[in-house]
């Protein structure tokens, strides 16, 4: 059987996404262990950071307690042990990231470790890259099939695909240090932190359409 007569045309469309919310990771050292999420409101230096993020106006369900563990000083366990805590912050807005940010830095026993960007997930906005998308590409080989003098009888095969940028979701942090005395402050900027505090990913839609020709 004769293969058809085709004509491929390939369009793309390239978006700027800006994250809209973040999740924030820190450790806490804390001077006794407790277990489990009770930890969240009995363990002082952990409470602590709850309690200034809940005034800020984040509900209690959005902090996660991923772990804790106790620090063990030459190998010994003693009733001294400290403990490490790790707590997954769910921020809901990136507008008001610096909020939770300076919450933080004002800790005396946290540590900021690492941020992940989210972004926003819209399906709609999606079908909109794949109409402009397919409306180029129609475009396209409308005038390239006048130009050879052949008409489009329909479509034979349609291949879409989607890639994204490739830039960190995950990024390591440093805790904001006071250039006078070496302690920590609640006042900072993005360059204390070493990030941006709007990120952003590139998303690349790429349509490819053969066309059936008489």
């Amino acid at each position: 059987m004769d293969s058809p007569d085709l004509l491929t045309i390939s369009v793309s469309h390239i978006q700027e996404v800006v994250a809209n919310r973040a999740d924030v990771f820190v450790s806490i050292k804390g001077a006794s262990l407790v277990q489990g999420n009770i930890a969240l409101k009995k363990a002082r230096e952990v409470s602590q950071l709850v309690e200034a993020l809940r005034a800020l106006g984040l509900p209690e369900e959005a902090i996660e307690l991923q772990g804790a563990s106790v620090d063990v000083g030459a190998g010994l366990l003693t009733k001294a042990s400290s403990a490490n805590y790790q707590l997954r912050i769910r921020w809901p807005t990136i507008e008001s990231l610096p909020d939770l940010l300076g919450a933080i830095a004002s800790q005396k026993q946290a540590t900021l470790d690492s941020i992940t960007w989210r972004y926003p997930d819209d399906p709609q906005e999606m079908d909109r890259w794949t109409e402009q998308n397919i409306q180029r590409a129609n475009e396209k080989a409308r005038k390239m099939a006048a130009a050879l003098g052949v008409r489009i009888l329909g479509v034979h095969k349609v291949e879409e695909s989607l890639s994204e940028g490739a830039m960190p979701t995950r990024m390591p942090m440093m805790a904001p240090q006071s250039k006078a005395s070496g302690t920590r402050s609640a006042s900072f900027s993005r360059e204390d932190f070493g990030m941006e505090i709007v990120h952003r990913k590139t998303v690349h839609v790429q349509l490819t359409v053969a066309y059936r020709l008489s």
